[in-house]
């Protein structure tokens, strides 16, 4: 077989590619691209020929891009291959960009310099190919992957964290906590007359009267705060880099004067309140579930005693606490 029919196999074979195939100078520009790069975000290789690669990437991954991009022309290493996920420019689609899984490999010096500059005809100022790439279009599996995390993490019905990512979030607290030497708080919401919403209106006025709940909480809080619905009507609240009882007291007061406003749904004016218990870290736990019972033990005195207040787990009668539980830090 002639060097020509090897050249129009492999030309074939790339231009086959169902992902984009392309090579770099040692400039870090376009020397080839296969036409599949019109195909997926709709660029035609021409207005791409000598264009850095920068030009397709999303400025929010550039960085990114930069460190994984092989500069050969500083590289004794024969083969380099790096693989990283990038956002690409996609003119079919103005705004939005495309997933890729882009593989890189340095093309040795000899073989840039014997072979590539026959083979695609760029000799220009001495550019050398140094870089052979292959990007895949991973669009789909990442629309996928977010669906996947959207419902193992999010509350399907309030958009808010359930129950595993609150967990993942106290983690982060408590190592923060331990590293910084403070305090956090967990709050138990539990929702005072909700089943009763539910048994005169229906569920589905309930679902509505959660989202709002929902939407009204959360604007109480910080950006650092963690609101996660953990059942039907319980809410837990991480509220980190808290110093002082008195800031808990002002925010369940802000809460429970949030959900005693009146709901307005159908036309049905549905007053309902809460029931909220306040746990402290390190004080009442040091643990997940020991923070969330003991949360939940405080909620509970408050509903049977009188609903719609808060209570302090370390202020129950039975723990024999005296005192401030904080210390100013």
């Amino acid at each position: 077989m002639c060097f020509k029919d090897q050249v129009d196999i492999y030309r074939y074979m790339i231009e086959s590619s169902r992902d984009i195939v392309f090579l770099l100078d040692n400039r870090d520009r376009f020397v080839f691209l296969n036409d599949r790069v019109e195909t997926l975000i709709g660029f035609a290789r021409q207005e791409l020929i000598g264009q850095h690669f920068s030009r397709l990437v999303c400025p929010a991954d550039l960085d990114q891009a930069k460190l994984n991009f092989p500069d050969c022309r500083n590289s004794s290493e024969k083969e380099l291959t790096r693989s990283v996920e990038l956002r690409f420019r996609n003119k079919l689609d103005r705004g939005n960009y495309r997933f890729f899984d882009i593989k890189i490999l340095n093309v040795p010096h000899d073989i840039s310099k014997a072979y590539g500059n026959i083979v695609f005809g760029y000799n220009k100022d001495n550019r050398h190919i140094t870089s052979y790439g292959v990007a895949r279009d991973i669009s789909h599996l990442k629309i996928l992957d977010n669906i996947i995390n959207t419902n193992a993490n999010y509350d399907y019905l309030t958009g808010l964290p359930n129950r595993v990512l609150l967990k993942d979030r106290m983690k982060l607290a408590i190592a923060h906590a331990k590293r910084e030497d403070c305090k956090f708080v967990v709050m138990f919401i539990d929702l005072d007359g909700f089943k009763l919403v539910n048994d005169i209106y229906g569920h589905s006025a309930g679902d509505i009267l959660l989202q709002t709940v929902s939407a009204r909480l959360q604007a109480c809080l910080r950006e650092a705060d963690t609101l996660a619905r953990v059942g039907g009507d319980e809410f837990v609240l991480l509220l980190p880099d808290i110093h002082e009882e008195e800031e808990v007291k002002k925010i369940a007061d802000k809460l429970l004067n949030e959900i005693n406003r009146p709901f307005v749904i159908s036309r049905h004016r549905m007053p309902i309140s809460a029931s909220i218990g306040v746990a402290l870290y390190p004080d009442n736990g040091e643990l997940f579930d020991d923070l969330i019972k003991g949360a939940d033990r405080a909620m509970y005195h408050v509903k049977h005693r009188s609903k719609n207040g808060y209570a302090f787990l370390s202020e129950l009668p039975d723990l024999n606490t005296q005192g401030n539980i904080f210390n100013v830090i």
